[in-house]
């Protein structure tokens, strides 16, 4: 990480300092920072599990619509974040920029650059997703241990017990990117191919259940 003096981008999509002094209008490229004022579970009991909840939009000026689509910008959980910031052996609170060495490249970032690992973490790759076969070949040379390097390459082998085997391993167990690092604790991969290779974090998209004539100040999703 380079020394920085500056501000960093800290969870916004496009516009350094967004968040700090939010300015209408509001889109997917300027998000509104809602205030959660309702977070409701409406199955009591059992394993299923629907939420409900309503935003505060008072100070927004959006309007909408019943049946209109809300998009919700994740964070990942913090514990989550920590545990790997300590299986990457970084200070979570270092100042970088990702910059793409491709000329012809369309962004010159792969996400909101400079920021810290913290913060890249946080709002920009998605760390709970399982992990994808390139990551596992990239990963490979980062290894030490012959046990972990065995499995490594089972996994990425293209024969037909090598696909069970990624199947087996890390789809149907889930396996993210935190468990695959404690899975294979010789496996040391720089922080920047980490935050390089996994995917950014996406909003999700879900359908207003509120009637603007009874609620134009709060937004229901269920």
């Amino acid at each position: 990480p380079m020394p920085f003096v500056g501000q960093i981008f800290k969870g916004e999509i496009t516009k350094l300092g967004a968040l700090d002094k939010q300015q209408p209008p509001f889109d997917i490229k300027n998000p509104y920072m809602a205030k959660v004022v309702v977070n409701r579970e409406l199955h009591k009991g059992g394993n299923r599990s629907c939420m409900h909840i309503e935003f505060d939009i008072n100070q927004s000026g959006i309007r909408y619509e019943a049946g209109d689509h809300v998009a919700v910008y994740p964070t990942n959980d913090t514990e989550l974040v920590e545990k790997l910031g300590d299986l990457l052996g970084v200070n979570l609170d270092d100042i970088f920029s990702l910059n793409n060495i491709d000329l012809e490249a369309s962004k010159k970032h792969p996400f909101p650059c400079p920021t810290s690992i913290r913060n890249a973490l946080l709002y920009y790759v998605d760390i709970t997703s399982i992990v994808k076969l390139h990551v596992l070949q990239e990963f490979i040379q980062y290894t030490t241990a012959e046990t972990d390097l065995a499995i490594l390459k089972k996994l990425c082998d293209s024969s037909p017990d090598g696909k069970h085997f990624y199947n087996e391993w890390i789809v149907n167990s889930y396996r993210n990117i935190i468990s695959v690092l404690e899975d294979l604790p010789s496996c040391k991969p720089p922080f920047d191919l980490v935050l390089e290779m996994l995917p950014r974090l996406q909003c999700r998209y879900y359908s207003i259940s509120s009637f603007p004539k009874l609620s134009k100040n709060r937004i229901h999703i269920t």
